[in-house]
């Protein structure tokens, strides 16, 4: 998998995610992810990783949202 389609993500209130093992997925959907949100764990997705850095990855503004963010371990 190397993308999230956004599509998929809005169908449900969704109030956790889990994203793990996917070392070609280079990306948060285009929309972000849903605002019903609260907790999402990203591991062993080393290209996402880098992504989502606090405010200096390019997908933190897609994720900066949600109130537990949970990267490797790290919260």
């Amino acid at each position: 998998m190397k993308s999230l389609n956004g599509d998929e993500l809005y169908l449900i209130a969704l109030k956790k995610l889990g994203i793990g093992c996917c070392p070609n997925l280079h990306s948060m959907p285009e929309e972000g992810l849903p605002t019903s949100l609260s907790f999402l764990n990203v591991m062993k997705c080393p290209l996402l990783k880098t992504r989502c850095l606090r405010e200096k990855g390019e997908d933190w503004s897609k994720i900066a949202h949600i109130p537990v963010i949970k990267i490797d371990e790290k919260v």
